[in-house]
């Protein structure tokens, strides 16, 4: 009578049953651990200004200040992880464009985005006053927004109108500091 464990059906199970777990323990912790966001920016021109002595002048301006290179830049921000998110801070910032305008949404929702409160205190202007060189050099940089939801594949369009630098496209950068998140 030749016995081994491998012929009791009963150790068999068990053995895969503990390997399943074991393995389904590591995944978790692996996929779990870190989540990934991921972002994209395209540029398109929207306007330059040029002076040319044959076919004319064209002058493009912004609140009455010309400006050389007018774009409309697209940062499209994607939660690339297995998890869902709360309450994560998105900073858009740069140093060699102006941000003039903006436009954001929440794909799938009717929802867009909102400075966070810090920022938003920081830009605050007492009424019947100008605001700061810090805060204009502020606004024309940097955004500081809150994502209350950032689920599992979804993604988040920024829309900026800015002035990028003559002979140079923009550059646009996202910042995130979240537990988790990479």
């Amino acid at each position: 009578m030749n016995f081994t464990y491998l012929d009791n059906r009963l150790v068999v199970a068990v053995i895969a049953g503990l390997l399943g777990a074991i393995l389904t323990l590591l995944t978790q912790r692996i996929l779990g651990k870190r989540g990934l966001f991921t972002y994209l920016v395209w540029h398109n021109r929207v306007g330059v200004s040029a002076d040319d002595a044959v076919f004319g002048t064209v002058r493009v301006t912004w609140n009455d200040n010309l400006v050389a290179n007018l774009y409309s830049s697209t940062v499209e921000l994607r939660n690339e992880s297995l998890k869902d998110y709360e309450n994560v801070v998105v900073r858009v910032f740069t140093n060699d464009t102006l941000l003039l305008t903006e436009r954001s949404e929440i794909v799938g929702t009717t929802h867009f985005l909102k400075w966070t409160d810090e920022f938003l205190e920081r830009l605050v202007v007492p009424p019947g006053t100008q605001p700061t060189p810090v805060q204009q050099n502020l606004y024309a940089r940097q955004r500081d927004y809150l994502v209350p939801t950032m689920n599992r594949g979804q993604m988040v369009p920024l829309t900026f109108l800015n002035a990028a630098s003559p002979d140079k496209q923009p550059s646009l950068w996202l910042d995130i500091l979240h537990k988790g998140v990479k």
